[in-house]
């Protein structure tokens, strides 16, 4: 049996919730506590993005079965994510505090609030989703449990 990834996105998205809560607080504190603050955003981003591909994996497989998911928009809307995220890391690298505030105040406050309803939109879809209906051939059923290997979680949290 496969285990459920829809399950294992929604899972990965209240990890995602929480470091973003977190985030959110180090970039409206005075003063910024800048060593901090990089050191969340870097485990943050990286994260992230781990977590954009697992999730365009499972749509697309979504998708290829017939089932409505709206790819595209997902798709544009992690471009976006990737956009804000580049300025916050750009910024970061560039060493300056004056830069790396300003950039927080313009973009760090837009990446949070684009992230948070992006979410939301994709909770949307992973609920309206039923996984034990969906009839997976032996060889999806070996490829999803193969790429189902690399979420953040091991069988025992299951």
């Amino acid at each position: 049996m496969t285990m459920n990834p829809l399950e294992l996105i929604r899972r990965e998205h209240e990890i995602l919730i929480a470091d973003l809560q977190e985030f959110d607080f180090i970039i409206h504190s005075e003063p910024i506590n800048y060593p901090n603050l990089i050191h969340i955003f870097k485990r943050l981003d990286q994260f992230w993005k781990e977590h954009e591909d697992k999730e365009e994996r499972v749509f697309n497989f979504l998708d290829s079965k017939g089932i409505a998911v709206p790819i595209k928009k997902i798709l544009f809307e992690h471009g976006n994510l990737r956009s804000y995220r580049k300025k916050l890391i750009d910024s970061i690298n560039s060493g300056s505090e004056y830069n790396i505030k300003q950039t927080l105040e313009n973009e760090g406050v837009k990446l949070l609030n684009e992230i948070k309803g992006h979410i939301e939109r994709e909770e949307w879809v992973l609920v309206s989703i039923k996984w034990e209906t969906i009839t997976l051939s032996k060889n999806e059923e070996l490829a999803m449990e193969k790429m189902l290997k690399h979420f953040n979680f091991n069988e025992d949290e299951q």
